[in-house]
């Protein structure tokens, strides 16, 4: 099974199928790489790079506080240790605050940013309340109810739903805990002008959390470019996967086009 050890001797699990540009998939807290279950077919034109986060599905937890600062820092590595130069960053949710700190800090090695349901900062109520749940819940382990209840709401199939929980309940509680923390607490609003690559939102036009941040999105970001996809919600990568791994194609295609430009 393909693992890595980070610099701090903590052994990540990650997939890559595929060959040709490197497309780096970000699951939320919890989720773990079967978040891009459907996501996988997009390896017969790319190279599909979907990495549990530590402490999440079956990597290692480690023994350093979790932040999105040291998860960008481990995506960084794994790209190091594959011999990849330049990436395009696919974040779902909560997993986009990992993707943009990376392009923050890591300019040089972003070709591309595809946030799914994104957001800068958490400063909705909703929003607000989502992660919330998620701190109590984890805190006083409730690991399987939250499971099970984003099992459901992922799930568009029984198979699915059971593949989804069974990965979730592998996670390890304090690190789902920190993670949420983490997510809840990070704000780089006044820091996206230092985003350089190309950066893709897409959204469900029926999404009651982060709609409200394409705006912060279209003030601090220059080259930004929104999608909405018809009557879906948040759960985008499962429940809309076909058209959300054609608008991702049409995307690596504007980069490449560019690039030859």
């Amino acid at each position: 099974m393909p693992y890595f050890q980070t610099n701090d001797q903590v052994s990540l699990y990650f997939e890559k199928e595929g060959k040709g540009e490197a497309l780096v998939f970000i699951h939320p807290p919890g989720m773990g790489s079967v978040t891009f279950f459907y996501q996988r077919e997009l390896s017969e034109y790319f190279q599909v790079i979907t990495p549990d986060l530590r402490g999440n599905g079956q990597s290692k937890p480690g023994k350093k506080k979790i932040t999105i600062s040291l998860l960008s820092k481990d995506i960084n590595e794994l790209t190091e240790h594959l011999g990849i130069e330049k990436i395009v960053l696919c974040g779902y949710s909560s997993g986009g605050s990992i993707a943009q700190e990376l392009a923050i800090v890591y300019p040089e090695k972003v070709k591309g940013i595809i946030l799914i349901g994104g957001f800068p900062e958490v400063s909705t109520r909703l929003l607000e309340a989502e992660f919330m749940a998620g701190i109590a819940l984890t805190g006083i382990g409730g690991l399987p109810i939250l499971s099970k209840m984003i099992s459901i709401g992922h799930g568009n199939s029984i198979e699915l739903k059971k593949k989804l929980e069974d990965y979730m309940n592998k996670t390890d509680p304090y690190s789902l805990f920190q993670l949420y923390k983490a997510g809840f607490l990070y704000h780089c609003t006044k820091s996206l002008n230092k985003i350089k690559a190309p950066l893709l939102l897409v959204y469900g036009n029926r999404d009651p959390f982060c709609q409200a941040y394409e705006i912060l999105y279209k003030k601090y970001v220059k080259n930004v470019k929104t999608v909405f996809i018809n009557k879906a919600n948040h759960q985008i990568p499962t429940k809309f996967s076909q058209e959300l791994n054609a608008i991702i194609k049409e995307f690596m295609k504007e980069l490449s086009m560019k690039e030859v430009k």
